[in-house]
């Protein structure tokens, strides 16, 4: 059984389900589920020592003269002038209920003392439903939401008026436990009729979506069915289940309203399947494959600059580097047309089993993503492969070797330039002079020098870019790996964590209506 305690745990629900589909559902929606909330509360901090029964109905069907009927006094005026009742007239047995009616808005009261087996009811006489006069109508709408019991009095001309069963019925048939029907005016009915008219009026509000409703064949001139109708009235009063009744009714309305649709036993996460073609989209977009050819290049580069040969490293030194020109994703319109594809089928993946408005919900969280995407991913590329860029020990070493080298060519050809201007330009016979040149049998020294020089340093140099080759694929395989790192960290925070929370948000929603609609024990 439900009490107050279990229904202010579900408007707390409530509260959090509002907040939950603000933005998502439409206003009107969640602004009436949020002024239910209110209502709620605001029905609860009056208790439920009082029950408030309304009666209800079309111009004409005899509310104002049932109303005295089961007061015993002449409070309302009914009458021939259309329409009779003007405003809510409201009788109380017991406590007047002062606060109550003040919530309710009802100025005019009576308050019948004396102690009664009806203490606690607040008897309402509503306006018409189907006033010439808007504010009548106004008036009936604002009770309508806010009454514990509500009694329809029709007569057999009125029971199927469409608008009884269009504006209100239907529309309250989840409130089927709070309302009962009076089929007034029985009298001027034979048996045949009579019985007619009260099988007619069930069928035609069991067609509006209320079964099972309790209809009470009553002739307020004659007194016939006033004694019934009074127990009903003794009965909701001693119970005191109706202002329960009602708002419980109103929460699983709300939840219905608020219901976020879809599997109700699927719990809809992104799968890995999902992740990884998003990886593997935005891996694209970053240009992995490109940056990782890029950090090879300049591998081979750098290689070359530090163990080339001499004369040709510095024509290497000024030549633009590869990592210049690395690509960055923000900057590239395929790079955007792959991140907003990669964005795109990850979001209607991740919502399809989602009922509408989630979908939607999913899909805007990814794809709104792309810009800050695009910048993170040009980060990621950027730093990554700058971030790899190493100097093996065997460079410098071979360095070391080549400067020796290119030391011996210089030596050697400043030895045979000092060689020929001494012969040339002084004619001094190095054979008289005794002076001779050192040599590998025929090879003088100098010349030896040159040529090893520039030999070696060539072949050092070609020999070189084997190992360079080599760690350029090495230094691609790290640059493509830690691309993919980065590429992760990416797609978790930018765009898989945004989903998540929306889909997290889904599951609360749907556990949080659940609680709403009392079809669960979970606390909130």
């Amino acid at each position: 059984m439900t009490d107050t305690a279990t229904l202010a745990e579900r408007t707390a629900g409530l509260d959090r389900a509002v907040g939950l589909s603000r933005g998502r559902l439409a206003d009107a929606t969640v602004d009436n589920a949020a002024a239910l909330a209110d209502k709620i509360r605001g029905r609860l901090g009056h208790g439920t020592d009082h029950t408030v029964i309304a009666l209800a109905g079309p111009t004409g069907a005899g509310k104002s003269s049932l109303f005295n009927a089961l007061t015993g006094e002449q409070l309302s005026e009914p009458g021939v002038r259309r329409p009779t009742t003007s405003s809510t007239h409201a009788c109380t047995w017991g406590d007047p209920a002062a606060g109550l009616l003040d919530w309710l808005a009802v100025p005019r009261r009576h308050h019948l003392q004396g102690p009664s087996e009806l203490d606690g009811l607040v008897l309402l006489d509503l306006p018409d439903h189907d006033s010439t006069a808007a504010e009548h109508r106004i008036e009936v709408d604002r009770l309508v939401e806010l009454v514990d019991l509500l009694i329809w009095v029709v007569d057999p001309q009125k029971y199927a008026d469409l608008a009884l069963h269009e504006q209100y019925l239907r529309p309250l048939a989840g409130h089927g436990d709070i309302m009962r029907f009076v089929l007034n005016k029985v009298d001027l009915l034979d048996a045949e009729q009579r019985l007619a008219c009260t099988t007619d009026l069930g069928a035609k509000v069991a067609d509006s979506g209320i079964v099972d409703a309790q209809v009470f064949p009553v002739a307020v001139n004659t007194g016939e069915g006033l004694p019934e109708l009074r127990e009903l009235l003794r009965r909701e009063v001693a119970e005191r289940e109706a202002v329960v009744d009602r708002l419980d009714a109103d929460l699983r309305q709300a939840a219905v309203d608020l219901d976020p649709g879809g599997d109700r036993s699927a719990d809809v996460r992104i799968d890995d399947a999902d992740r990884g073609r998003l990886v593997e989209g935005l891996a694209r977009a970053a240009g992995s494959d490109a940056a990782a050819a890029t950090a090879a290049a300049q591998h081979r580069r750098d290689a070359a600059v530090a163990t080339g040969w001499p004369p040709t490293r510095l024509a290497r030194r000024w030549r633009r580097q590869p990592l210049a020109d690395l690509h960055q994703p923000g900057a590239s319109v395929v790079a955007e047309a792959e991140v907003a594809a990669a964005l795109r089928e990850l979001g209607e993946a991740a919502g399809a089993d989602l009922g509408a408005p989630w979908p939607q919900a999913v899909r805007r969280a990814a794809q709104d993503r792309g810009p800050d995407v695009l910048e993170a991913l040009g980060g990621v590329t950027n730093r990554t492969a700058r971030s790899q860029r190493t100097r093996p020990a065997w460079w410098s070493a071979v360095k070391a070797i080549q400067g020796a080298l290119i030391l011996a060519a210089v030596v050697g050809i400043v030895w045979l330039i000092v060689l020929a201007a001494t012969e040339t330009f002084f004619r001094f016979d190095t054979d008289a002079l005794a002076i001779s040149t050192p040599g590998v049998d025929w090879l003088p020294v100098p010349s030896l020098l040159v040529l090893g020089g520039v030999i070696l340093g060539i072949a050092i140099a070609l020999l070189s870019r084997i190992p360079a080759a080599i760690g350029a694929k090495r230094r691609a395989r790290r640059v493509r790996a830690a691309m993919r790192d980065g590429v992760v960290e990416v797609a978790q925070t930018e765009v898989i964590d945004p989903i998540e929370t929306v889909l997290a948000e889904h599951r609360e929603l749907r556990d949080l209506l659940a609680v709403v609609a009392g079809t669960t024990n979970e606390r909130v």
